[in-house]
């Protein structure tokens, strides 16, 4: 569970936010939890593909 946390604090830019105001930084925390999304996803799609090259399946 902290992985994610520590991803957007250290790729997400939310070690220091220049944002005030609940809506503005759930806007931020979003677009970062976005991202971290989209490239687990990415990293989840290509695993499969590596096993087939290799011949692990």
């Amino acid at each position: 569970m902290e992985e994610p946390f520590v991803w957007m604090k250290d790729n997400g830019g939310l070690r220091k936010l220049l944002h005030r105001g609940l809506e503005k930084v759930s806007a931020v925390f979003t677009l970062a939890r976005t991202a971290f999304n989209l490239v687990r996803l990415s990293t989840l799609l290509a695993e499969p593909a590596l096993a087939t090259v290799n011949g692990a399946r």
